[in-house]
């Protein structure tokens, strides 16, 4: 009787125990942008060019020099609908920044007057794609669509 007992006692334990744990890991998008703030700006990936207006620019052109820029840039996301940007320049005092944020629908993300037409969101990882960005060359404006890619950042 006693050893029905402790295994029952067991089961139950181990049962209890996973299905908790489960209701642990299911955060929200918003809940997973708050508390692994503050993310980190790593890299951002040129997915194509929608309009060239009348430029010869490449890709892989405006895709080097969003990534060439050397500045730290962080994104700070409060659970009060506000933000804070601090982009750090080698040999510069860091310059900070504020924003609202809100989630309209499950995959946009809006910061400020922009949304992001689609982002994804984890414990470690924040990626978000635009088809509004703009870039300049020598007076025109090129129009792209790009990914940007932010990790958490342990500060």
């Amino acid at each position: 009787m006693k050893k029905i007992f402790l295994l029952l006692f067991v089961i139950m334990l181990f049962g209890c125990s996973s299905s908790s744990d489960e209701n642990d890991l299911q955060l929200s998008k918003s809940e997973l942008l708050i508390l692994n703030s503050p993310w980190k700006l790593t890299h951002h990936e040129v997915l194509e060019i929608t309009d060239l207006n009348g430029t010869s620019v490449t890709k892989s052109q405006i895709q080097g020099s969003l990534n060439s820029d050397t500045a730290t840039r962080i994104m700070i996301f409060n659970d009060d609908g506000t933000g804070t940007t601090v982009s750090e320049y080698p040999g510069n005092s860091p310059l900070y920044g504020n924003f609202t944020w809100t989630i309209p629908n499950g995959n946009k993300l809006q910061i400020n007057d922009n949304v992001a037409d689609s982002f994804t969101v984890n414990n470690n990882e924040l990626t978000f794609t635009t088809s509004n960005a703009e870039y300049y060359q020598l007076g025109t404006v090129v129009k792209f669509t790009v990914k940007t890619f932010y990790n958490k950042n342990n500060i």
